[in-house]
């Protein structure tokens, strides 16, 4: 009666598509670890909340969803490639991420192989090194507001861009103003 916790593996694999996945109560897993890895599903997952969960390895690795509604990741104990190789993601409507005081959250490698990614919309302070050099589709509003949720209190940090997402979206002189606004940061583009 949507009172299960532990979603370890349970739509793991391709024969959870869009006619056999649709769970009867809204999903809240305390563990999600590989939970939607390699779900063919395409649509939309939005009837999901992840927020009490501190364990999600790889919990959307090579999942097949378009668009995922509010992903709430505040409370993790690791994010490392929770997103590897969605390759059809291409919203995530709402990242909340927390204060920046989780410190067990490396931002670095979050994204591999999502390269359709185009808009995300960040709530929290993303602190540590932070990756997006996979999203080459990443919208100008994306992109400025992953620039404006980076910690400016911490000096050190990395933030790893995709240069043709930036060169899509920004002009030279643009991009610069942008990212003067961290200066702390240092900011690469692949």
């Amino acid at each position: 009666k949507g009172k299960r916790i532990i979603y370890t593996y349970a739509f793991y694999g391709t024969c959870w598509n869009d006619q056999t996945f649709n769970p009867k109560y809204k999903l809240k897993p305390s563990d999600a670890s590989y939970m939607f890895s390699n779900c063919a599903c395409k649509g939309a997952l939005t009837n999901f909340d992840i927020s009490r969960a501190t364990k999600a390895t790889r919990c959307f690795d090579g999942a097949k969803f378009s668009k995922l509604g509010v992903i709430d990741v505040s409370n993790f104990l690791n994010i490392s490639n929770v997103f590897r190789n969605m390759t059809n993601l291409h919203t995530i409507e709402l990242f909340v991420i927390g204060d920046g005081s989780n410190e067990n959250l490396d931002f670095s490698d979050v994204f591999p192989g999502c390269e359709n990614l185009e808009n995300i919309e960040i709530d929290g302070i993303l602190a540590g090194d932070v990756g997006f050099a996979d999203n080459i589709k990443l919208s100008k509003k994306s992109i400025t507001n992953i620039i404006n949720a980076l910690d400016d209190s911490y000096d050190g940090w990395v933030l790893t861009m995709s240069e043709e997402a930036v060169n899509n979206a920004f002009s030279e002189a643009e991009w610069n103003a942008l990212i003067a606004t961290r200066s702390m940061w240092t900011i690469s583009l692949e």
